[in-house]
């Protein structure tokens, strides 16, 4: 016992020693703990620098919650305003609808009575003469039974109604390139709208232009008066040949027939241009005569030369022309007449474009096609230039814009119409031409030395001993008509492209069909000859930027390098399907069977044969023998180009052969002015 007391001694003092000496331990780790806490681990002036930023951000954040609320506060204010105001409108249209319907008319017909007593009143000043004699009444129809005076108010809305109610009807027998879509060509040609003469025979009714824009009185504005046209009830879309009033009204014409017309001098030119461009404006049969005439059916439209390249003006010349007379019309207020104007020249352009058939038909559709384009880019320039605010200023505020707004809208789809008609009278013309040459010129054709054959082509040409009526150079000379005409006259590249890429796409299905049915050109020989031919075409496309052309040859292409393989092992057959990747099993069968092995040469052997005739699905659809043949009526895809960058201030040119275009020659020099 005495032992253990002893060693439960010995291990009591050795748990209170290690125990003294983890507490000292203890407590000198907890020192050096706080020291190292009391020393700064980052630099006073780097946690100084944190700290203002710190409190920088702190207050912006601050500020920023003062703002959001500010800002919610003038968001509520807003909208409780919104809601006020859109009570107040529909108070205000409420209120509006309470009105009687006919209140505008009766204000119409009350001003427009005010502006016929005005112009009388200019009339007398101008003349000296009495003004008594005239008679007074509006353009709305008189009762039979009234003494002209204007009808009552309550009359008014049913001529309105009746107006606006024939409004579609009539707009489908206005236009006739309007009845055609895109994708068809117009056959039946438009019927010439008749222009309203200002001398009428005795038999017939009197008449009077009645435009959506009255006409100006010419010698008011030459004492300085404003021009302020008034609004009628007819529409854009009304017949163009109904132009005649039951009433007996003085329009601006007839005022204007009773003064002089001597014609002015040029210093009143300089002075008041607008008075001449107006009093041109009013001759629309001599207008219409010089446009129709001298700019589109006697034009002699000039000949493709790239080595003179001519103007752009010297060009487009018809187009700038007939796109600024139109677009003084529009300015002047001449709606009825402009309308007029652009159906005449839709059908001439049209007809002039249909009249010509066979190889002469590529220098004036070429020609038709870029100015109609550079008209129809005029009239979307002059649209965008032309403002509601200049025309309401120039015309008053009783100026039609919608009436406007539908007509350069009509227009502008009349003419993508019209454009389309020319491509698709040109395409089928020029296939026409190429495909006479394709066959002769591609496949029978022999214009490389060392590798002609003698074996004839048709059974035809075996009787009479002829050779092939065209050659590659007939081909392509062909084509550099077509380019030369294109570039000299401004088409663009795009359009370019279609009319090229179509052609391609005829030579390559056209001349593979061919291939693929005829066994005795499926030689070695005839291949380099086919090959050699191709590959001036594909020189051609370089030399002209027109590349992709190229993909458009490429099943005849590997037809004639399937030719010019070896086929005498089972390794040539797997070549043969690497490098003809295009072909189909079958046309790879068809071309391999029909192949005639020169004296020299190892017939095919029948496993290879089998070999191929394996690799033939018989129920894969896309596996055909023949492409699909192109269609000698069908012009293909045609895509309208970007409208043109066309300079409306640019200079103005008139070839010094026309003569006979007194009218456009002063109206040119007048807008100059």
């Amino acid at each position: 016992n005495k032992s253990f007391d002893a060693q439960v001694a010995s291990l009591e003092t050795q748990v209170r020693l290690w125990k003294e000496k983890y507490e000292l331990s203890q407590h000198t780790k907890s020192k050096e703990i706080a020291l190292a806490a009391e020393n700064p681990t980052v630099p006073k002036n780097e946690f100084e620098t944190l700290k203002a930023a710190n409190v920088e951000l702190q207050s912006k954040y601050n500020e920023s919650i003062e703002k959001v609320r500010t800002l919610d506060q003038e968001i509520a204010k807003l909208t409780e305003s919104l809601a006020k105001t859109k009570e107040e409108i529909h108070k205000l249209a409420a209120q509006a609808k309470v009105k009687p319907e006919d209140s505008e008319t009766v204000t119409a017909l009350k001003r427009e009575n005010q502006y016929v007593r005005e112009q009388l009143a200019q009339l007398s000043k101008a003349t000296g003469r009495d003004t008594s004699s005239f008679p007074v009444t509006s353009k709305v129809h008189s009762p039979p039974s009234s003494n002209n005076t204007i009808s009552q108010p309550h009359s008014v809305p049913s001529i309105h109604s009746q107006l606006a109610q024939g409004t579609i009807d009539k707009y489908e027998n206005s236009y006739s390139f309007a009845k055609e879509t895109p994708h068809k060509i117009v056959t039946t040609l438009p019927a010439a709208v008749p222009i309203p003469h200002h001398n009428a025979k005795a038999s017939a009714p009197k008449t009077t232009r009645n435009r959506s824009n009255s006409t100006p009185d010419i010698a008011a504005l030459e004492n300085g008066a404003l021009f302020k046209p008034q609004k009628t009830t007819n529409s854009v879309f009304d017949n163009l040949d109904n132009h005649s009033r039951t009433a007996k009204t003085m329009s601006g014409d007839d005022w204007s027939r009773r003064l002089p017309r001597s014609r002015p001098s040029i210093h009143s030119l300089i002075e008041q241009p607008e008075v001449e461009i107006m009093r041109i404006l009013e001759d629309e049969e001599g207008l219409q005569e010089e446009i129709l005439s001298g700019l589109i059916k006697n034009m002699k439209i000039p000949s493709p030369s790239l080595s003179n390249l001519p103007l752009i003006k010297e060009i487009m010349f018809p187009a700038h022309l007939i796109g600024l007379l139109t677009t003084q019309m529009w300015k002047y207020g001449y709606i009825k007449e402009s309308e007029r104007l652009m159906i005449n020249v839709m059908q001439a352009i049209q007809q002039q474009s249909m009249a010509i058939v066979g190889d002469d038909t590529i220098i004036p559709c070429a020609y038709w096609l870029s100015n109609v384009h550079e008209l129809l880019s005029l009239i979307c320039i002059s649209e965008q230039e032309i403002t509601r605010e200049e025309l309401m200023a120039r015309c008053g505020d009783d100026y039609d814009w919608t009436e406007y707004e539908q007509l350069v809208s009509t227009v502008k789809y009349e003419l993508e119409c019209l454009e389309y008609n020319i491509f698709h009278v040109w395409m089928k013309s020029l296939k026409k031409q190429l495909n006479k040459m394709i066959i002769p010129a591609i496949i029978e054709s022999q214009a490389l030395p060392g590798f002609i054959t003698n074996d004839s082509g048709r059974f035809f040409n075996k009787l009479i001993g002829s050779g092939p009526t065209f050659s590659m150079d007939d081909l392509l000379m062909l084509f550099n008509k077509i380019w030369k005409a294109m570039s000299c006259y401004y088409v663009e590249h795009s359009v370019v492209r279609q009319v090229m890429t179509e052609l391609l796409k005829m030579v390559g299905v056209t001349g593979f069909n061919d291939l693929l049915m005829r066994r005795n050109f499926c030689t070695w020989k005839r291949a380099m000859q086919i090959q050699y031919n191709i590959t001036r075409i594909e020189e051609w496309c370089k030399g002209h930027d027109l590349p992709e052309g190229t993909l458009q040859l490429e099943h005849l292409m590997q037809a004639t390098k399937l030719l010019q393989l070896k086929k005498a092992s089972h390794n040539d057959i797997e070549i043969i399907y690497d490098v003809c990747w295009m072909l189909t099993p079958t046309q790879v069968q068809k071309l391999v069977q029909n192949y005639m092995i020169a004296d020299y040469e190892v017939p095919v052997s029948p496993d290879l044969i089998k070999a191929i005739a394996q690799r033939v699905a018989a129920n894969e659809k896309n596996d055909t023998l023949m492409l699909d043949a192109i269609s000698l009526e069908d012009a293909g895809s045609f895509e309208t180009p970007e409208i043109r960058d066309v300079d409306l201030e640019g200079d103005r040119y008139l070839p010094g052969w026309l003569v006979n275009l007194s009218r456009l020659k002063s109206l040119m020099h007048l807008v100059v002015v």
